[in-house]
């Protein structure tokens, strides 16, 4: 074979190679919408770009018997032809004749390879990534006809490699049979909304959306000691009143107690009712109760079928737990909602350089989030719970529960309940000290 068309046939190798390679990355990484968005134009070549990402593994084979061929082809033409010009110029230097074949090999081999790895593989494997879309419209029609001519093989191939993983007691699959974890859609979003701008705002909404699916009506409820309500034997004025007190349009309407809710009074029915004098029952709407366990999503539909804003949270034996409302369930998809009458109280307030004061009812995944504490519970899901839990006791002022490098101490307590809590990471010198007890 005349040498000139020995490295015309290498470098027609080379770019063959690199051809199936783009094509391999283009097609993986080709988004289905932007070729849907073509194709919804007229574009034929997006239309069948779809029809290969719909038998995605097929083509993929075929692209893997187009680098095998090239890869065999360009090893068994390409490095005797490198050998043979080269040859000559080592004679010409003076290499001894018993050398010259093995280093002519040698080096025909290593810049073969050099060539092979750098066009062949890399460049068209960065081009593929950086314009998926374009190069899977460049490469849809000689891959197709490439697929159609060798798909005997390229099924016979696909089978033999199928029996080889059933022998290996493997389950077969599909390339493209790829779902992400809910982790790693969450550090997707956490990437994708670090540069702030819109962006940030749709990564912020959909995160909240993941975190969703997997809050129940006892994660968001109002408890039933922070209810405000309103008494149904008290005078009307006296509701009235009440009602006035608190920059609410609704209230539970109880008998007694939050343990005997009757429905939910408008204030603005209250108001007309006041003209007349009449009886607060007949303003009386209804309220569904639902069970602390009943998923979000189910209880926004609830909410939409009934067109109620508000909803009573029981426990497994019938017992309130609280109230949740509309607006407490949509804020755990687009987060914390305020208006007017809204003061803006945080949680967890930093006050030294290791001390911070949290309230009670922060739950303890935010905790752990903000300050790097690994506070777990079966049973609580906020801090005061967690210091309940872990005291065993009824909690006393200044009660201090150590948990690691963290001391966490009772700060403010109403009645029996803990109000806020003083967190502190303890310096390595404090480290094993019993916490500090309030003294009897």
């Amino acid at each position: 074979m005349p040498i000139w068309l020995g490295l015309l046939l290498a470098l027609v190798f080379v770019l063959l190679n690199g051809f199936f390679v783009a094509a391999e990355f283009a097609v993986v990484k080709c988004r289905a919408t932007r070729m849907e968005e073509l194709a919804g134009m007229g574009s034929r070549v997006a239309r069948l770009v779809l029809s290969i990402l719909e038998r995605l593994d097929e083509y993929l084979s075929a692209c893997q018997l187009g680098i095998t061929l090239a890869s065999i082809a360009l090893g068994w033409i390409g490095e005797p032809v490198m050998a043979a010009v080269l040859e000559p110029l080592f004679q010409a230097a003076g290499v001894d004749e018993g050398y010259r074949a093995g280093i002519s090999f040698g080096v025909g081999y290593t810049l073969i390879s050099a060539a092979h790895i750098v066009v062949g593989e890399m460049a068209p494997k960065s081009l593929a990534i950086q314009r998926a879309e374009r190069i899977s419209l460049y490469v849809a029609y000689p891959l197709h006809w490439f697929y159609v001519a060798f798909k005997p093989a390229i099924w016979l191939l696909n089978e033999a490699a199928w029996v080889l993983l059933r022998v290996s007691g493997l389950r077969r699959t599909g390339e493209a049979e790829h779902t992400l974890t809910e982790a790693e859609l969450q550090t997707l979003l956490m990437r994708t909304g670090a540069g702030g701008g819109p962006s940030s705002i749709a990564a912020e909404l959909a995160r909240h959306s993941l975190e969703f699916a997997g809050r129940t009506a006892g994660d968001v409820l109002i408890p039933r000691v922070d209810m405000v309500y309103l008494d149904v034997n008290e005078p009307l004025d006296a509701i009235l009143a009440r009602a006035q007190s608190f920059p609410f349009s609704r209230y539970p309407l109880c008998d007694g107690s939050p343990d005997n809710i009757l429905g939910i009074v408008h204030v603005k029915d209250l108001f007309r009712l006041s003209k007349t004098n009449g009886d607060v029952r007949s303003t009386l709407r209804a309220v569904p109760t639902v069970p602390e366990s009943k998923p979000l999503a189910e209880l926004l539909r609830e909410f939409q079928r009934l067109r109620v804003h508000m909803a009573v949270v029981v426990d497994e034996y019938g017992g309130v737990e609280g109230i949740v409302t509309l607006e407490d369930v949509l804020e755990e998809i687009v987060g914390e909602i305020a208006d007017e009458y809204d003061i803006e109280e945080a949680e967890i307030v930093r006050i030294g350089a290791d001390t911070w004061l949290v309230s009670a009812r922060a739950r303890l995944e935010e905790l752990n989030e903000q300050l790097g504490t690994t506070l777990d519970s079966q049973t609580s899901e906020t801090i005061g719970g967690w210091v309940f839990d872990e005291l065993g006791r009824p909690p006393r002022p200044r009660d201090a529960v150590q948990h690691n490098e963290w001391q966490i101490v009772v700060d403010k307590m109403e009645g029996r309940r803990i109000r806020q809590v003083r967190v502190r990471r303890l310096p390595q010198s404090l480290l094993g000290t019993p916490p500090e007890q309030p003294a009897d």
